[in-house]
């Protein structure tokens, strides 16, 4: 079906109601409704001796100067003085606005409402015109409020949007260092078999091929079941001790059942990661690091120690790649805002981290 006119043709089938509805929010035609019903509630107060349907028309016909004030102050005044603070400007252009609009009031009171030939002595009485300036007040005041709280609202949901945007768009980040960071330290590991000319290193490639096809495919898609983690911890692990030999010893306890709970991907190896850096790597031997896993009911217990020398290695410290640590923290923060407990205890020998979990 379609509307001729003389230079267009306009068709139903293009009809938007998404563009409807923001014409209608545009002229603020939604704002109808309630000023039909607040000329309504006028018009059950004030109707002695009338009928309702006069009443209703005269509220109708008094409230078109309240609705001039009331949005005069909603988009203009209150934007002008009062949300700058300015409120002693505020309050005087108030006042005068609502003094502006009873001349006009109590005119269309005399010609128009009321027949009673005492009319002209009623609309310049002191009574009418505290009845009027009152009823123009509280529609300001009525309005004004619904106006604040629907900016508050407003304002609180573009907070929460601006936080969650935010939020996500670092966890993106964060989520893409991940991938670099692994494949750093793997083949920072590789290559020091590579050098040694091990009969390890072709094991090893299968174990890190193994390794990269869980960080690029199965936690590509968000949380990981907790069962997967952990294998990858002890996969991780297996390629360490290959590389270590007797050099030092990763001890790896696990109590609970995995599988029915989930865990965001890659947050437990840093830690092992930060060990294997700060502690193996620094000791020309006995070096041990022993991981605790537990999991009782909701709750995730994750604990990493090891020994390390009583003198930092400047050298380990400065070296490239170790965004693990301060990474997971900024996960931590941002997917388990109130539901994690992370705890560090350094020692002259000793380095103690541990990570609690509601799952």
């Amino acid at each position: 079906m379609s509307i001729q006119t003389s230079d267009r043709k306009i068709s139903m089938k293009n009809y938007n109601p998404d563009a409807a509805l923001q014409n209608l929010a545009k002229f603020r035609i939604y704002h109808i409704p309630f000023w039909v019903l607040y000329a309504l509630f006028w018009s059950f107060t004030f109707s002695p001796g009338i009928s309702f349907l006069q009443a209703f028309l005269n509220s109708l016909i008094i409230l078109l100067f309240h609705v001039l004030v009331s949005y005069l102050n909603n988009y203009y005044l209150m934007n002008w003085f009062l949300l700058k603070r300015q409120y002693i400007s505020y309050l005087l252009s108030l006042m005068l606005s609502i003094s502006a609009v009873y001349f006009p009031i109590a005119l269309v009171y005399y010609l128009i409402i009321s027949g009673d030939s005492t009319a002209s002595q009623q609309v310049w009485s002191v009574r009418f015109f505290m009845i009027n300036s009152f009823s123009v007040i509280l529609t300001i005041a009525i309005t004004a409020s619904l106006k604040l709280l629907k900016d508050y609202y407003q304002n609180e949901r573009r907070n929460r949007e601006l936080v969650q945007i935010n939020s996500n768009t670092e966890l993106k980040f964060l989520k893409g260092q991940i991938n670099p960071h692994f494949l750093f330290n793997s083949l920072n590991n590789l290559y020091g078999l590579t050098l040694k000319k091990s009969d390890l290193a072709p094991d090893f490639v299968l174990k890190l091929s193994g390794l990269l096809r869980y960080v690029l495919y199965d936690t590509a898609e968000g949380k990981v079941s907790l069962d997967k983690e952990v294998e990858y911890l002890q996969n991780y692990i297996d390629l360490e001790r290959i590389r270590l030999g007797d050099r030092g010893t990763i001890t790896l306890t696990t109590k609970g059942d995995f599988s029915q709970k989930q865990i965001e991907p890659m947050m437990l190896i840093p830690f092992l990661e930060n060990s294997i850096k700060h502690g193996v790597n620094s000791l020309a031997k006995d070096a041990w690091i022993k991981i605790n896993v537990q999991l009782n009911e909701n709750d995730f217990d994750f604990q990493v120690e090891n020994n390390k020398p009583a003198v930092k290695n400047l050298s380990l410290t400065n070296q490239p790649g170790g965004i693990g640590i301060e990474n997971t923290k900024k996960r931590l923060s941002i997917l388990y805002p109130n539901s994690h407990e992370l705890s560090v205890v350094e020692k002259e020998t000793t380095y103690f981290v541990q990570l609690k979990l509601v799952l």
